[in-house]
């Protein structure tokens, strides 16, 4: 199960996103989401992860959670994530 929690602007579920996010879109198998991390705790922890932001916290990053395995991929730049959407078949949008 995944879960939005609005109040607190994070995806929690087997693999948690920290806020903020953005925007976000789902079907059976992925969920993608675009996140900012400038807003969130620094100490806080998600899902026991110490998630590293390659380009510092002042950017938007992205990241595909596959359903069917609980995995994830992310925080990426947008160059990145759409590789490996295409590279997965993810025919997913933020629209």
């Amino acid at each position: 199960w995944y879960e939005y929690d609005a109040e607190h602007d994070h995806i929690l579920g087997p693999v948690d996103i920290p806020p903020f996010v953005i925007k976000y879109n789902y079907n059976k198998s992925y969920i993608i989401v675009q996140q900012d991390p400038q807003g969130r705790n620094p100490d806080a922890i998600y899902d026991k992860i110490d998630y590293k932001y390659p380009a510092g916290n002042d950017k938007v990053y992205y990241w595909i959670i596959d359903k069917t395995n609980n995995s994830y991929y992310g925080p990426v730049l947008y160059a990145d994530f759409l590789k490996k959407c295409r590279e997965k078949k993810i025919n997913l949008t933020f629209d």
